[in-house]
C-alpha cells in the first residue's frame, strides 16, 4: 500500500455454509478504526446470528500454509517475486491471495446455483432452434451434438451450415415485417462445447417475453475427470459493456428471428 493512499472503505463479503457461518480472511490498514458487519437480507447473511462474531489476527504463516495448500502455482509466482526482490508485487500479489482464500470452490458454488435457480418461464410456441458449430467437421464436434442430444424440455432443434443460416435469414428479410409462422432461435456454438441437459431450455424460455432479442450464457471448462472448473461469469448486458466487449458475438449465445434478419 503506497504511502497516504489507504482507502476510506474496505468492502468484503464472505461465503456463509449451511449452517450460517462464515470465516473471512481479509487485510486491514494499520489506520482502521471501526469494523462494521451489515446484515443484507437480500443475500446469504440471511438467518445467520450476527451476534456470533469473533475476530483475530492471522500470522502471515498461516496465510501461507493455507495459500499453499490451495494455491500451490499461485504462491510458487510470488516466492519468484520475492526471489527477485520485487517486494512491492510480493505484497501486492499476497494481498489478492488471501482476497482468494475467501473465494468458495466452485463445485460447491455449483450445487447452491443449481438449488437457488428460479423456475422456468413459458417456452416460446413452435420454436425452430438452429445450431451452427464452428469447425464442425474438427474432432471434437461429435462431443457437443451428444451434448445437444441429451437436452431437454425443448422442441425442434436441428445444425445448420452458415451457408443454410444465411439463406434462412435472407429469406425472413424477404418476408419483411410478416409476423412469421414460429420462432426461430440460433444457438452458435465451439465445437466441444458441452451444455447442461437444461441449457437450451433455459437460454430459450427467456424468449417469452416479446422484448428479448439475445441472450448469452456464463461458461466454464471439464477436464478429464469431467469436473467443472475455471468459470468465466459474464456480466448482465449494458450499452457500455457492449463498447468494450461484444459478448452476443462470442459462442455460445441465442438469437431469435429479430436478429436474424439484421
Amino acid at each position: 500500500m503506497r504511502r497516504d493512499r489507504e482507502p476510506a472503505l474496505i468492502i468484503r463479503s464472505p461465503s456463509v455454509d449451511v449452517a450460517g457461518g462464515a470465516t473471512l480472511y481479509s487485510w486491514v490498514p494499520k489506520a482502521a478504526f471501526e469494523l462494521r458487519l451489515i446484515d443484507d437480507t437480500g443475500s446469504a447473511w440471511l438467518g445467520s446470528d450476527l451476534t456470533i462474531v469473533s475476530m483475530r489476527s492471522v500470522p502471515i504463516i498461516e496465510l501461507a500454509i493455507r495459500a499453499f495448500f490451495r494455491f500451490p502455482r499461485k504462491l510458487a509466482a510470488v516466492a519468484a517475486l520475492w526471489r527477485k526482490g520485487n517486494h512491492r508485487g510480493v505484497a501486492f500479489r499476497f494481498a489478492r491471495l488471501a482476497d482468494e482464500i475467501n473465494a468458495m470452490p466452485y463445485s460447491q458454488w455449483l450445487a447452491r446455483h443449481r438449488r437457488a435457480m428460479p423456475e422456468l418461464g413459458e417456452l416460446p410456441s413452435r420454436a425452430d432452434i438452429l445450431v451452427t458449430l464452428e469447425d464442425p467437421d474438427g474432432p471434437f464436434a461429435p462431443r457437443t451434438l451428444a451434448s445437444l442430444d441429451q437436452q431437454v424440455g425443448i422442441g425442434h432443434w436441428r445444425v445448420v451450415s452458415r451457408r443454410e443460416l444465411a439463406d434462412i435469414r435472407a429469406a425472413m428479410s424477404a418476408e419483411g415485417s410478416r409476423e412469421p409462422d414460429n420462432t426461430v432461435l440460433w444457438l452458435n456454438l465451439p465445437a466441444g462445447a458441452i451444455l447442461a441437459n437444461d441449457a437450451m431450455q433455459r437460454l430459450t424460455s427467456v424468449f417469452s417475453a416479446p422484448e428479448v432479442v439475445a441472450a448469452y450464457c456464463d461458461e466454464d471448462e471439464v477436464d478429464h475427470r469431467n469436473m467443472r472448473h475455471s468459470p468465466v461469469f459474464k456480466p448482465a448486458w449494458t450499452l457500455s459493456w457492449q463498447g468494450l466487449v461484444d459478448w452476443l458475438s462470442i459462442a455460445p449465445c441465442f438469437g431469435w428471428q429479430r436478429s436474424l434478419s439484421k
